[in-house]
C-alpha cells in the first residue's frame, strides 16, 4: 500500500462528494466542512465557521445535541450512528445518516462526522412501505381465499379468507403441504 501524506488525505476528504465535518468538542464550532457538505448545504466555509451542528439540524437545539454526543465525550461509546435532518441555507431540508466519533490526533480531540444524504433511500422506503401496506390491506380484506406456496408446495402465506375456508390459521398451516 502506498504511503499517503496528510496533505493528500486532506485533499481526498475535501474533494469527496460525501459530507465530512470536523468540529471542536468544547464549543462545537466547525473546524472543517468539506466541499461536498458546503455544496449540499449552500454555505461558504466562512459562514459555516460561525455555525454549530445544531444550526443545521432543526430537530435539535444545543442542549439536545450535547445530550446526544455525551456518550462519546464520557467514553461510554466509540461511535454514534443516527438519522436526522439537515437544513440548507435556502431553508430546504434533506434526510441524513450521521456517523460520529471522537478522534484524537496530535494531542487534540475533534469530532469527526461522516454524513450521507439518505433522502432518496427514505423516499423509496416510504413508497415501498405504502405499497406493502395497501397490498396487505387488499389481501387481508378480500373475500377470495389466497394461498402462496413455496417451491416444495408448502404454505408460505394465506389470507383471512383462506383461514376461514380451511379452518386453519396461517400459523397452523405455515410450512405444511395443503
Amino acid at each position: 500500500m502506498a504511503a499517503w501524506g496528510v496533505d493528500r488525505l486532506g485533499e481526498v476528504v475535501e474533494k469527496s462528494a460525501s459530507e465530512v465535518y470536523l468540529f471542536d468538542p468544547r464549543d462545537c464550532a466547525f473546524i472543517l466542512v468539506n466541499k461536498g457538505a458546503r455544496d449540499n448545504l449552500g454555505y461558504s466555509a466562512a459562514e459555516l465557521a460561525k455555525l454549530h451542528p445544531w444550526d443545521l439540524k432543526p430537530e435539535f437545539d444545543e442542549q439536545q445535541f450535547r445530550d446526544i454526543v455525551a456518550p462519546l465525550l464520557n467514553g461510554e461509546t466509540k461511535t454514534l450512528s443516527f438519522e436526522t435532518v439537515h437544513k440548507r441555507k435556502d431553508g430546504s431540508t434533506y434526510d441524513v445518516s450521521v456517523k460520529l466519533q471522537l478522534v484524537e490526533t496530535g494531542g487534540e480531540t475533534v469530532f469527526f462526522a461522516a454524513i450521507q444524504d439518505v433522502s432518496d433511500f427514505n423516499f423509496i422506503r416510504q413508497r415501498f412501505e405504502r405499497t406493502t401496506s395497501r397490498l396487505d390491506s387488499i389481501l387481508h380484506n378480500t373475500q377470495m381465499a389466497i394461498f402462496m406456496m413455496d417451491e416444495h408446495q408448502k404454505c408460505s402465506f394465506m389470507n383471512r379468507a383462506a383461514e376461514l375456508m380451511t379452518g386453519y390459521s396461517f400459523d397452523e398451516a405455515a410450512g405444511r403441504c395443503l
